[in-house]
């Protein structure tokens, strides 16, 4: 059943749109667990609603050019959030292999930097 809560369902479109783009390998929690959005009974970690724009932390493969997978994200949230805000894209890992699992919560090395 979905919810009636409009945060709620851009949390996880904004979260859907990230995780099919080509090269994302996961979405990420920031290095100490603090990133989501938190909602009536759960938290979409990865994802922030702030007054500032939607902020999307994201784990990428190393087989894809980073500059292109952000810029990809950007698009896709964008598109997805529909709701004009910027869209900040913090690319929180490159992993070498790109062979995690999307979605999972694996602990990073990254520093958050904003693409």
């Amino acid at each position: 059943m979905p919810s009636a809560d409009p945060a709620a369902a851009v949390a996880h479109a904004v979260r859907a749109a990230a995780l099919a783009v080509p090269g994302v390998v996961r979405l990420s929690a920031g290095p100490l667990g603090e990133v989501g959005t938190y909602l009536a009974g759960e938290r979409v970690a990865g994802v922030r609603l702030a007054p500032d724009g939607v902020h999307v932390h994201v784990v990428v493969s190393a087989d894809l050019p980073l500059p292109g997978t952000a810029a990809a994200v950007r698009t896709a949230v964008a598109s997805a959030a529909g709701t004009g805000s910027p869209v900040h894209v913090h690319v929180e890992d490159v992993d070498p292999a790109g062979q995690q699992p999307r979605g999972s919560q694996a602990p990073l090395r990254g520093t958050g930097k904003d693409e």
